[in-house]
Parts: C-alpha cells; structure tokens; sequence
C-alpha cells in the first residue's frame, strides 16, 4: 500500500516540480438559462423539514420526529413548492391540473410539496437558504436563483406550458382518429 502512495505522489509531484505538467483547471458550467417546462414555483409555503432525512415532514412523521429517537435530528422550517394535481387511479400517466375522469371514475386531487432551493448560476451547485453563497471560492459567477427541486418531473413543471402541450396533444390524437 505504502509502494502505490508513494509512486502516486511520485507521478503527480514531480513532473509538476520540473514545470512539464500543470494541474488541470477546474471548468465551471453553469445551469444555462431557465427552460419552459421548468417549474413555475407559483404557490410556496413554509413547512417543517428535517435536513437529516431531507424530508418534508407532515402528520405522523412530524410527531415521530419530535420523539427520542430523533433528537441528534436537524428539523427546522424550509419554503417548499407546492402543487395541487388530480391523478387517475387507473391511469396514473393520465394526470392534469384540472377535474376530469378516466375510465368513468373522477380522478382524485392530490398534493405535492418539494423544497426549494437555491442554485449557484456560475456552477450549478445548490444552497439550502436564501443568502447562502456558492460553496466554491473561484467559482465565476456567484449569483444563486431559486429553483425546485422536483422540476421538471409532473407535477412540478410550468402549469401553462403542461396545458398548451396536453391540447397540443389531443388535437394530434383526433386527428389521427380521423
């Protein structure tokens, strides 16, 4: 074991000792500008959320959470996302954002919260609270956006964009029915 350190200290060191090699620089790639299918984060509330489990806690899990067992746990409030959404039971690739049925049964409303986050512009990486900063010192560009973190997956998506490609999409099955 002793022999592998030493031979890789010995390739990395010194070729850079003799100038013929420098270390690689680091490339930062930013997230790119904001795409329409991403979530619109239209309504937020604050919610309890453990940063260990990284769960939004509700109901029951809230009250295992204020339990013995969970002490060494960090719970505190976090804004979330949150998305009101109607599921087909028989169907669940058949949801929408508005009251309908599937299969002569009326689908069923549901509610999605995810939290929001805060994501560096310069390299993509991600803070938990406002007024965090990037955690890279010689990144570019340290500007953060909040974002969500269950987009682009329904039903954290932009809900105008979602409505105008389900028409989008039951305009080309009619026609192809004709």
């Amino acid at each position: 074991m002793r022999y592998v350190t030493v031979a890789l200290v010995m390739a990395l060191v010194v070729p850079l000792a003799l100038g013929q090699q420098q270390p690689p620089k680091r490339e930062f790639r930013g997230p790119g500008p904001r795409k329409p299918e991403d979530c619109d984060m239209k309504k937020s509330e604050q919610a309890a959320f453990c940063k260990t489990c990284n769960a939004i806690l509700e109901g029951q899990t809230l009250e295992d959470h204020k339990g013995k067992d969970y002490k060494a746990h960090e719970v505190g409030k976090r804004k979330v996302c949150v998305k009101k959404y109607f599921e087909a039971e028989c169907h669940p690739e058949n949801n929408s954002f508005e009251k309908g049925e599937c299969c002569g049964k009326a689908k069923v409303e549901k509610i999605s919260r995810t939290p929001l986050v805060w994501l560096c512009e310069g390299c993509s990486q991600t803070v938990d609270q406002e007024g965090g900063k990037c955690v890279f010192p010689d990144c570019p560009k340290k500007k953060l956006r909040q974002e969500c973190q269950g987009q682009p997956a329904f039903p954290h998506t932009n809900e105008d964009n979602f409505r105008k490609k389900q028409k989008e999409k039951e305009k080309k099955e009619e026609k192809e029915k004709k």
